[in-house]
């Protein structure tokens, strides 16, 4: 059951697919964080009527951007760890 109202499904019929999933799950977080029926309706509302669905742009990794290779994984691993920070405390 749909926590939206009319107006909001009726806003949700105006946009694509992948931004009608968006909003329909953006939907049950709000329900989930404890929001009324009319809070959730009147942001989905805004969010499909404004056009502000937020655009996702799909990308992916590698392991060359994250600036740490096999040869920084010793010194890495020289660190004080939670267990040894609190050991010294």
């Amino acid at each position: 059951m749909s926590i939206l109202n009319q107006k909001a499904l009726s806003s949700l019929g105006n946009l694509d697919e992948a931004d009608k999933a968006y909003c329909l799950k953006l939907s049950k977080h709000l329900e989930n964080m404890g929001l009324s029926a009319g809070m959730v309706s009147s942001a989905v509302s805004a969010l499909a009527d404004g056009d502000n669905v937020p655009t996702f742009i799909p990308c992916v990794a590698t392991p060359s951007q994250f600036g740490a290779g096999k040869a920084d994984a010793p010194a890495a691993q020289k660190a004080a760890g939670f267990e040894e920070a609190a050991a010294v405390a």
